[in-house]
């Protein structure tokens, strides 16, 4: 019953009707069949015939229809906004890593120009030359695109700037790199909350050919000495292994690696120890040689010979960017040890030291470059026999396949029985 009005107030909320005059309707409809078939039946004389009408309908009970009273509920629908919940999260991702990124960017540019203004005038009164631009066509338009005023600071990156200088007396030519946190890199500067990183600026000075003695040494913290020893060439082939720098006047905390210990305390003045031992927390390396070629060879390296670089005179080093004092300005003090280092000379005894120690390293890149060279010939004798054999063995004629293994054969008893002798020349004095 309850299905049937739902039905019917389905059907008839269109037209106005209630779920109550359908069923009123109903029952009169009933009534009118009910009163038809007695008609039709008392015309005929049926078996009912002779009872009172009266009496009849006394007789039947019909029970009073119920009334379906349905409450009206109304549908929920949620909001539309839920549907697209994770483009909305993509978006708005978006937006913040793109604000970040002008955020960043900005950030690392002010600092790189701040930098630039507090020792322009040291740089300027000590070089000819600071930041010139060389290429005369592309000044104007690099200008406009750094931003960074005369085109003196150049961008490397969004996170890395570098200074040139050059036209001074001692120096070759100079270098400042400044390496700023990725600020612009929204995961990157989240990272850095985890594993904190800081802003660093490397000076980076090359002296002329014959300008340094014998002298190749680097100051630091522990981890990095210990990782530029096993890094750079010259640290890994001359100097030992870090050790305390206070018996040297330094701070506890740092550490030195040299070629021998009058190298150390002939660089090491009053001077250069006081700055180092205040700024001892800022103070990442000190890299100060005259054999400096770089980074070791790559044992996997695909080169059949090892190239022998030519060594330079360079002085090099590395502090955490702010926290040091106007008064105490890094380049000047970079100029100055450039100076001191330039006018330092060794005994007599660490200059030989120090030449015996050249002559060993480059014997041993001479025997590697021989040995590599033997390898080298070697295999390409082996790919030669390989390729020779392959076509034999595609040969169809087997006269000459014959002829081939024969000649093979020889040469192999020949190796056997005459094995080839090293002669060595020796002259009587």
């Amino acid at each position: 019953m309850y299905i049937l009005a739902c039905r019917l107030k389905t059907r008839h909320h269109t037209l106005g009707i209630t779920v109550e005059e359908v069923i009123e309707e109903e029952g009169e409809e009933e009534d009118d069949e009910d009163m038809s078939v007695e008609d039709e039946e008392g015309g005929e004389g049926g078996e009912f015939e002779g009872i009172d009408d009266d009496e009849f309908e006394a007789g039947k009970s019909t029970p009073p229809l119920s009334k379906i009273h349905l409450s009206e509920s109304a549908v929920r629908l949620q909001p539309v906004w839920l549907a697209y919940i994770g483009e909305i999260l993509i978006g708005v991702s978006l937006l913040l890593y793109f604000i970040n990124y002008m955020s960043g960017r900005s950030k690392n540019a002010s600092l790189a120009q701040a930098w630039l203004d507090r020792h322009a005038g040291v740089l300027r009164s000590n070089f000819a030359l600071v930041g010139e631009v060389q290429e005369e066509e592309g000044e104007g338009e690099e200008e406009e695109e750094e931003g960074e005023g005369d085109g003196k600071l150049i961008k490397e990156s969004d996170d890395v700037y570098t200074v040139w200088a050059s036209g001074r007396i001692n120096c070759d030519n100079f270098l400042a790199q400044l390496k700023l946190l990725q600020r612009q890199d929204l995961l990157s500067l989240l990272l850095s909350f985890i594993w904190p990183k800081e802003d660093l600026v490397t000076i980076v000075m090359q002296l002329g050919e014959g300008d340094m003695d014998s002298i190749i040494m680097a100051i630091g913290q522990k981890k990095t000495l210990t990782k530029m020893q096993q890094e750079y060439e010259d640290l890994n082939r001359y100097c030992t292994p870090p050790r305390p720098a206070k018996r040297l006047g330094l701070d506890s905390d740092l550490q030195i690696v040299c070629e021998a210990p009058e190298v150390a305390q002939a660089v090491l003045n009053q001077q250069i120890v006081t700055f180092l031992n205040r700024y001892a927390h800022l103070l990442q390396s000190l890299h100060v040689s005259n054999e400096y070629t770089g980074f070791l060879p790559d044992a996997d390296d695909s080169a059949e010979v090892t190239v022998i670089r030519k060594p330079q005179n360079r002085l090099e080093m590395t502090f955490k960017l702010g926290g040091i004092d106007d008064g105490d300005d890094i380049v000047r003090f970079a100029l100055t040890l450039l100076d001191h280092v330039k006018t330092t000379r060794l005994t007599k005894e660490a200059k030989e030291k120090a030449q015996k120690n050249r002559n060993r390293v480059a014997q041993d890149k001479e025997k590697l470059q021989h040995q590599q060279r033997q390898e080298a010939a070697q295999a390409r004798r082996e790919d030669k026999k390989r390729m020779e054999k392959e076509k034999m063995m595609l040969e169809e004629d087997p006269e000459k396949a014959r002829k081939w293994e024969q000649r093979e054969h020889k040469r192999q008893m020949r190796k056997l029985l005459n094995p080839r002798m090293k002669s060595v020349k020796m002259k009587m004095k």
